[in-house]
């Protein structure tokens, strides 16, 4: 059996299963939350272990891949991380 990676909606939390390794997946929400990336959860883990010190002062704000890419940014999550 294929090994299964989760996504999760960046609106209601809404988790999807695929079979493939990406960043994110891009599909729309069956909770009617429109068209969006849903990013992958293991990503979203690792976001939040960004100091609370090296975060932007609008952390709250971003959405989940604005804070992926300040987690690369600060050296959190590396290129291999996104593959």
């Amino acid at each position: 059996m294929a090994r299964s990676y989760e996504y999760v909606c960046p609106e209601c939390g809404n988790v999807v299963e695929r079979e493939y390794r990406v960043p994110s997946v891009v599909r729309a929400c069956e909770n009617d939350c429109g068209f969006d990336h849903y990013v992958r959860t293991d990503l979203l883990e690792k976001v939040e272990s960004v100091p609370e010190a090296d975060r932007p002062d609008d952390w709250d704000d971003l959405g989940n891949e604005e804070k992926v890419y300040v987690a690369l940014k600060k050296g959190v999550i590396s290129l291999p991380d996104l593959q």
